[in-house]
C-alpha cells in the first residue's frame, strides 16, 4: 500500500507538473495571443492609415488627373488661338507687303510723272520765251512797219511792203 500511496503520489506529482507546465503553456499561449492581437490591433491600425492614405492618394490623383485635362484642354485652345493668331499675322503681313509694293509703285509713278512735268515746265518756258521773242520781234517789225508806212516818199506816194503773216 505504501507503494501504492507513492506512486499515487508520484503519479499526483506528475500530473502536477504536468498541469503546471500546461498551465505555464497556457499562459504563454495566451501572452503569444495577447502579443498577436497586439500586432493584430496595430496591423489593423496601420491598415487603416495606409486605406486613408491611399484614399487620399487616389483623391490627390484624380485631382490631377482632372488638372491635367484642363491644362490639356487650355493648351489645345490655346494653341488654337495661336495658329488663329499666326494666320492673321501672316495675312497682315501680305497686306502689307502688298501695301508696300503699292506705295514704291506710286512713288516710282509719282517720281517718272515729277520728272516728266519738270520736262514739260521747262519745255513750257522755253516755248514761253521763244513766244515772248517771236512776239517782241513782231511787235518791232510792226512799228517799223507803221513808221514806213507813215512816211511818204519824194512824190506823195505811200511805201508798201509785203505783210508779214505769223
Amino acid at each position: 500500500m505504501q507503494i501504492k500511496v507513492t506512486e499515487y503520489k508520484k503519479k499526483a506529482e506528475d500530473e502536477t507538473k504536468v498541469q503546471e507546465a500546461l498551465e505555464e503553456y497556457k499562459k504563454k499561449t495566451d501572452r503569444e495571443m495577447e502579443a498577436m492581437n497586439a500586432k493584430l490591433e496595430e496591423a489593423k491600425a496601420i491598415n487603416d492609415r495606409l486605406e486613408k492614405s491611399k484614399k487620399k492618394l487616389q483623391q490627390e490623383v484624380e485631382d490631377a488627373n482632372v488638372e491635367l485635362e484642363s491644362q490639356r484642354s487650355a493648351f489645345t485652345q490655346s494653341e488654337r488661338k495661336q495658329r488663329k493668331f499666326d494666320q492673321s499675322l501672316a495675312e497682315e503681313k501680305a497686306v502689307s507687303e502688298k501695301l508696300a509694293q503699292e506705295r514704291d509703285l506710286a512713288e516710282r509713278d509719282s517720281r517718272e510723272k515729277e520728272t516728266k512735268i519738270l520736262n514739260l515746265t521747262r519745255e513750257l518756258d522755253e516755248l514761253r520765251e521763244l513766244f515772248d521773242k517771236q512776239k517782241s520781234l513782231t511787235t518791232s517789225q510792226q512799228r517799223e512797219l507803221d513808221d514806213l508806212m507813215s512816211s511818204k516818199d519824194d512824190v506823195g506816194k505811200s511805201v508798201r511792203f509785203n505783210s508779214f503773216t505769223y
